[in-house]
């Protein structure tokens, strides 16, 4: 059971899991009474500050109750490899925002990870953290002065509950078995959704990955997937030819075109728009398991907060991440001295 609850708080603070385009407890479309959603407008709830304190507070008593020294989720890596991000030169003008407004190309760090589970063999979440370094430009948080673009992503594509609300009623669920049994009577696809989520992947280079929350862009929102290119070619390349070759993933936009089909505050819809390319993300072969790298990954932060304002992260999940990625991140940084993060 408490495996489980990190799996949630886990999937809450990175975005998803698959699913389907709305739950039957998720409002279609705004009352009559409400001024129209414009696009990337965001609809704070009320009394959602007290709901992510709580939310934060049961985050930090499960890390207290593991290793503290651990990240709080994706404590498990598989390593971190240097790469390239080349911004792409077609973008439609609509698009060409933030670190996507002229074509250049960067380095950049890439992190690989399970979720939840230490053990390969076990069905998991997995996460691909990108950083992005020499960024210029006002942040999302001004507290952050670091020159960096972080893109957090992972192999679900949205989430499984609507609000902070029921996230909150789904961890208070997880305190005893007659709780749990009774949430589970009352929402199904929830349970259905959070066992459909984890799975084996062959390798983390090999499978698409999603942020399942929107960011800003431009005059609206979007979310953004990592899509990996001729993966299998490249891995028959490795084991005939006896070489290997660069591993490509292309980063695309997911727009939001429609506020009410495609919400901000609801990560439990599907957006279906189709994807635009916007960057390439280029791993070349290298060795990246040596003791002293291993060591240099783990102190590394990855947080969806550390982006430029141009990618602002939007909804009610994001607003969440914020806090709870800053609690995990102090939390971690006091067990060890040496800093931390949650990704």
């Amino acid at each position: 059971m408490r495996r489980l609850g990190l799996i949630v708080v886990t999937l809450l603070v990175s975005g998803g899991l698959g699913g389907t385009d709305r739950f039957a407890w998720a409002a279609d479309k705004p009352t009559s009474s409400e001024v129209p959603l414009k696009l990337g407008e965001e609809r704070v709830p009320p009394g959602e500050d007290e709901i992510i304190k709580l939310i934060v507070e049961k985050q930090l008593g499960m890390m207290k109750h593991n290793d503290p020294k651990l990240r709080g989720q994706h404590s498990k890596g598989h390593g971190c490899v240097e790469a390239e991000f080349a911004v792409l030169d077609k973008i439609p003008k609509e698009y060409q925002f933030g670190i996507f407004n002229k074509p250049k190309t960067y380095k950049c760090k890439v992190r690989f990870s399970n979720g939840a589970s230490t053990d390969d063999t076990t069905p998991d979440i997995h996460g691909m953290a990108v950083k992005v370094l020499e960024v210029k430009g006002p942040r999302a948080m001004e507290s952050q002065g670091r020159e960096e673009q972080d893109f957090v992503l992972i192999d679900s594509e949205v989430f499984f509950l609507p609000d902070a609300k029921t996230v909150l009623e789904f961890m208070e669920a997880m305190k005893t078995p007659a709780a749990k049994a009774e949430f589970d009577k009352s929402h199904p696809c929830v349970v259905k959704l959070a066992q459909d989520s984890q799975k084996l992947i062959a390798s983390p280079l090999s499978v698409r990955y999603w942020s399942t929350v929107p960011f800003k862009l431009g005059n609206r929102a979007v979310k953004y997937t990592a899509v990996p290119i001729d993966h299998l070619r490249a891995a028959m390349s490795q084991r005939l030819g006896g070489k290997s070759s660069p591993v490509t993933f292309d980063l695309s936009i997911i727009p939001q075109m429609d506020p009410v089909k495609m919400p901000v505050e609801d990560p439990s819809v599907r957006w279906n728009s189709k994807p635009v390319p916007v960057a390439r993300i280029t791993i070349l072969p290298q060795t990246f398991d040596t003791p002293e790298q291993l060591a240099e990954c783990e102190k590394m932060v990855f947080d969806p907060w550390n982006a430029l304002a141009e990618h602002k992260p939007l909804g009610g999940a994001n607003r969440v991440r914020k806090a709870v990625y800053t609690a995990s991140a102090e939390f971690r940084k006091a067990a060890t001295q040496a800093g931390g993060s949650d990704r």
